[in-house]
């Protein structure tokens, strides 16, 4: 798909009131699927994403695991490690996670 297509349908607001939906609550409904799930449907999500996401760049991988940690952080750290990302021991504890873009290479 080429970007200007991707563009041209990119999901817009239907109203005012969908734009100012909070984060919060944009993360919670994919939280909730998460946790309903059991333990071995978890463990094949994680595969079944990570292997969709082979290709893509380090980068891209690493900000779909930050939007996925602010679901659930043990999907985000599942997710991460079927990625091969090394886990920090304070996300693996749970800490908040602190995703922001990476510096411009000079």
């Amino acid at each position: 798909m080429s970007p200007t297509l991707a563009l041209k349908f990119a999901p817009q607001p239907a109203s005012a009131t969908m734009a100012a939906v909070e984060e919060k609550e944009v993360f919670s409904q994919p939280g909730h699927l998460f946790r309903f799930m059991t333990a071995d449907l978890q463990k094949r999500l994680f595969g079944n994403i990570a292997r969709l996401m082979a290709g893509l760049p380090r980068e891209v991988q690493l900000s779909q695991i930050c939007d996925i940690f602010r679901t659930d952080p043990s999907y985000g750290i599942g997710l991460a490690n079927a990625l091969g990302f090394s886990v920090p021991r304070a996300l693996s504890q749970r800490r908040p996670l602190q995703c922001a873009p990476a510096p411009a290479s000079a």
